[in-house]
């Protein structure tokens, strides 16, 4: 049963503006995907095209003294990090996803397995920059 009305636009959006990763804490790893953006609009509009997976999270990041003093807009996020929905997502978009098939095979792995074993390899594919092969 598919949950996103449009699974193609939602992996578009998610490969162009989105991440697809997973986190650690001192005392635990889960799977993250999540997308940024000033216009808390877009976020909502984003968050219904998604099917409802998710949440949309406070307010965050730019919003700090030093953010406010720079004039740095507050951004906001759409996020899921649940294992369950992360891996129904992800499966969902999955056909359609441009760029980031890799991490999202990874994630998906790591939701069914919980192994950790992806978390150097999936911050070496969320690298900013140009890499040096």
């Amino acid at each position: 049963m598919t949950r996103i009305p449009n699974p193609e636009a939602v992996a578009w959006a998610i490969a162009t503006e989105g991440t697809i990763s997973i986190n650690q804490t001192k005392s635990c790893c889960y799977p993250n995907v999540n997308m940024y953006n000033t216009d808390r609009e877009l976020i909502e509009k984003f968050w219904q095209l998604a099917g409802f997976y998710g949440y949309i999270s406070k307010p965050s990041g730019y919003s700090s003294k030093l953010g406010n003093r720079l004039g740095w807009k507050v951004r906001h996020r759409w996020i899921i990090n649940k294992r369950e929905e992360v891996k129904e997502f992800l499966i969902e978009i999955l056909p359609y996803l441009p760029t980031k098939v890799m991490q999202a095979k990874i994630v998906i792995d790591f939701c069914e397995t919980g192994d950790t074993k992806w978390l150097r390899i999936i911050k070496i594919l969320n690298t900013r920059g140009v890499r040096k092969d």
